[in-house]
């Protein structure tokens, strides 16, 4: 069945182009040097092929089927290869959004990877806390400074409702099957009057927006 369009939840797309799966591990072999268990593979592999589609109601592009990376994927992509998270590093966002930071500000970073963006503003703010489910990316973000915590929005959530004056995310829905629950989830982390980000890619201007 096709995958319903995770924003709007039209069923009515018109394709963009197959992928095979096949091609996607080879891809990232040969570009990354990414190498991925066969358990993983097939539990990511459903079916021989992927499509892009574009949503006819909103225009989001989005996969169907929908199948999130999982934890045991991104644990085994960042440790073969090492520079996975240095692709994120300096994302444009990261300076868009700083002038909206106060000193006092408690600030939360949605699957913050190694903490690129915490790091950027830690001394600038009163709390620079972060969360991933992917462990091997929180070891990497040890720091002194920082408060990383290998946990989901979802589960992190339950016990800090309305903590942080400031909570981000960025390029992470389009790696998710179901939006909404994440969103909500981080959501109900934002103070009262506080800031909620999130940025995405955007294929048709050839870079990202938020």
């Amino acid at each position: 069945a096709e995958t319903p369009c995770p924003l709007c939840g039209s069923s009515l797309a018109t394709l963009v182009s197959k992928t095979a799966f096949s091609d996607i591990w080879s891809n990232l072999f040969a570009e990354w040097g990414a190498t991925i268990s066969d358990d993983v593979k097939a539990a990511l592999s459903p079916l021989p092929s992927v499509n892009l589609q574009t949503c006819s109601k909103c225009q989001l592009q989005y996969f169907s089927p929908a199948i999130p990376g999982s934890s045991a994927f991104y644990a085994e992509l960042s440790s073969s290869c090492p520079h996975y998270y240095d692709y994120g590093a300096d994302k444009w966002e990261f300076e868009y959004v700083k002038p909206f930071l106060q000193r006092d500000h408690r600030v939360l970073d949605v699957a913050c990877g190694k903490g690129a963006f915490l790091r950027s503003i830690v001394d600038s703010v009163g709390a620079a806390i972060g969360i991933d489910t992917n462990p091997d990316a929180v070891t990497g973000g040890s720091d002194t400074k920082l408060q990383i915590y290998n946990q989901s929005v979802e589960e992190f959530s339950v016990m800090h409702r309305e903590e942080f004056d400031f909570v981000s995310a960025f390029h992470v829905v389009e790696h998710l099957g179901s939006v909404m629950p994440f969103v909500l989830a981080a959501y109900r982390c934002v103070k009262p009057g506080g800031l909620f980000v999130l940025s995405v890619p955007n294929r048709a201007r050839r870079k990202d927006v938020g």
